[in-house]
């Protein structure tokens, strides 16, 4: 299974958990809070489980930079 840790910034805090929901669902993911409050501004650290693909498409769609580059980076530290 592949996974990736990312630090994760949300506007509104109470959607948060509905956010995390609709990702598990939308993505086949496994989501462990890894550390709630990170290194990155105190945003929760959070682990991501599943296919490449899927975290890929993740990624992608609700992580992007909006940059080519950087998100092909980011795509690129998925560990198998």
């Amino acid at each position: 299974m592949a996974h990736i840790t990312l630090d994760v910034a949300f506007d509104n805090e109470e959607e948060f958990p509905e956010f995390l929901e609709e990702i598990r669902n939308e993505y086949a993911l496994i989501i462990t809070i890894e550390n709630e409050n990170g290194p990155a501004g105190g945003w929760p650290e959070i682990k991501f489980e599943g296919t490449k693909e899927n975290l890929e498409r993740f990624i992608r769609n609700h992580y992007s930079s909006g940059d080519v580059e950087t998100d092909d980076d980011l795509v690129a530290a998925i560990e198998e």
